[in-house]
């Protein structure tokens, strides 16, 4: 729900001048055989000439037919569904994240995106990029989630960006974190905690090579360096994985039994650990994890808990490493970096956009301005590229950066991207002509509403001026309960100098947020409304950006609104 995606129709000429690659894998089921699209005729299209939407013929229960898929191509998404360290990957330039049941892969260099759709239609809970960035493997949640591994080298044309190579079906409900070894030989899923299974397979073979069971939620997996063991966090749990490659070579059969060892925590057995990563090159004996109360803990290659470091951070979140730093991800967008060989603090990175920034307001001067004021949003995940020396961080309120980190002393934003931290309930377009009157929006402009009590004003054309240093596309941004706050102030105000009792408010602290959900633009461009889950409708004008006009309408959520046309009279 939290990222949403834009639709790009391609006009009917070029459709029609395209062709299916030959032997090219659909969704179409046969029987129990796979089929392709050349073993099928394509159905008369007599009468259908002016649908522009992809068909779909439903001919039997177990058998579909795809009239045309090439339609509707996805062009961008805005925001991620990336909950945990897991759900974020880098490699070779690319930078790989979940929204919602696709996949995006972010060139860094070229700036584009590129998606891989789950045709199965379940979101993506966890992914990783091979070593060489050709492969990506994602996981799924809800009933019989399977892991799909794509080959990012093929099927570059169009949507079809990335070819299914293998499909393993081996947990139930969910996966919480995928993970290749170094030699991309074996690759390593971990279930939910009520599917309580790792699996290490053979991914290129289909073949479960070892399996075993696990007793809690896991958070983080890393594998080591060369390869021989990987480790898995969670609540009170650090365990170190090995298991017997078959040392003659030949390739296993049957699922042999995972062997773990749990890590030595002595006092410290009671943590929660939210990710871990395995030493590179020097420190490759050693093991970093972070914990939930915000200390970085070293284990060494006897599995025990050697050193410990305080980030002084509420809390720690993430964790990943080079040769020659130990990187954290902590609340309030604090990121700090340590040698992996002493633990040594090195630095801290620059912070994001503060919570509630305001957009029209920004410029290069304001924007890297810290007030000791400023809320910032907890770091997420974060993950480093070796290659190139760029930092990726999500954010809590799902927004993304990535930093260039190549040089320590001069560390610069790279690229920065803004999103709704909360659930999208609608979007509306800015239409060409606005009426009789200037429409005060640029053509192509849209506007979407969430339950994160925001409006954001988007145009994805770059030549648009903007005064938003942190995302081009998004041209403003309303907070419409800054009303509300400002009546709660009042309020306590009056209640002091009032001195008098006065009853409690019946609003729980649960229910602060007005929660956005529909916005409707007036058709003269010069205003819009917008509706939200109290029953209540705001009218706001678009020149000065403020609310003018607040109706209590309803005694619930507000679904739908829209204006008379100015022709009307009404």
């Amino acid at each position: 729900g939290s990222a949403w995606a834009g639709l790009l129709q391609t006009p009917r000429e070029q459709r029609d001048d395209e062709r299916i690659p030959p032997g090219r894998q659909t969704e179409t089921s046969c029987c129990s055989e796979n089929c392709t699209e050349e073993e099928y005729e394509e159905p008369r299209r007599e009468g259908l000439v002016d649908f522009d939407f992809e068909l779909v013929e439903k001919t039997k229960r177990n058998r579909t037919t795809i009239v045309d898929e090439r339609q509707v191509v996805l062009e961008r998404t805005i925001g991620t569904t990336a909950a945990r360290n897991s759900c974020l990957s880098a490699s070779q330039g690319l930078v790989a994240y979940p929204a919602g049941c696709v996949s995006v892969v972010y060139s860094v260099k070229k700036n584009r995106q590129r998606h891989v759709l789950n045709f199965a239609k379940k979101s993506i809970s966890c992914l990783r990029l091979s070593p060489d960035a050709r492969y990506l493997v994602t996981g799924e949640s809800g009933h019989n989630p399977a892991v799909r591994i794509y080959d990012l080298a093929s099927g570059t044309t169009g949507s079809n960006y990335g070819m299914q190579v293998a499909e393993l079906f081996g947990h139930q409900h969910g996966i919480s974190c995928v993970a290749f070894s170094p030699n991309m030989k074996y690759l390593v899923s971990v279930g939910y905690d009520h599917d309580m299974l790792v699996n290490v397979w053979q991914w290129k073979s289909g073949t479960k090579v070892a399996t075993n069971k696990i007793s809690t939620k896991v958070l983080g997996l890393s594998f080591s360096e060369n390869g021989s063991f990987f480790v898995t966090v969670g609540n009170r749990h650090v365990k170190f994985w090995y298991f017997d490659t078959d040392k003659k070579g030949k390739q296993l059969n049957t699922a042999h039994p995972l062997q773990g060892r749990s890590g030595i925590l002595g006092e410290h057995r009671n943590q929660c650990f939210q990710d871990v990563v395995c030493g590179r090159g020097p420190a490759n004996q050693k093991t970093f994890c972070v914990t939930h109360s915000g200390q970085l803990v070293e284990f060494n290659s006897q599995r025990m808990l050697e050193r410990l470091v305080n980030l002084k951070a509420t809390q720690a979140t993430s964790v990943t490493a080079t040769e020659n730093y130990v990187i954290c991800g902590c609340s309030n967008g604090i990121i700090r970096l340590f040698s992996p060989m002493s633990l040594q603090f090195v630095c801290s990175l620059p912070r994001p956009h503060p919570l509630r920034v305001r957009i029209p307001s920004l410029n290069t001067t304001e924007s890297t301005a810290v007030n000791a004021s400023d809320n910032f949003p907890d770091v997420v995940s974060v993950v480093i590229d070796e290659t190139n020396q760029r930092l990726s961080v999500v954010y809590m309120d799902h927004s993304f950066y990535i930093w260039n980190v190549k040089d320590l002393s001069q560390v610069s934003k790279s690229k920065s991207f803004l999103a709704h931290s909360d659930c999208v309930w609608g979007v509306e377009t800015c239409p060409t002509a606005c009426g009789d009157s200037k429409c005060l929006l640029p053509s192509g402009t849209f506007i979407t509403c969430s339950d994160d009590d925001t409006l954001m004003f988007w145009d994805l054309d770059y030549g648009v001026e903007t005064t938003n240093v942190y995302c081009k596309e998004l041209q403003r941004v309303i907070h419409v309960d800054e009303s509300r706050e400002e009546e709660e102030e009042e309020a306590t105000i009056s209640e002091t100098e009032d001195d008098s009792s006065s009853p409690p408010s019946d609003s729980p602290d649960g229910e602060l947020k007005c929660g956005i959900r529909v916005v409707k633009l007036n058709p003269d461009g010069q205003s819009l409304a917008c509706g939200d889950k109290t029953g209540n409708i705001k009218i706001y004008d678009l020149e000065f950006m403020c609310e003018v006009l607040k109706i209590e309408a309803h005694d619930s959520e507000v679904l739908s609104l829209d204006f008379s046309h100015p022709s009307s009279g009404h």
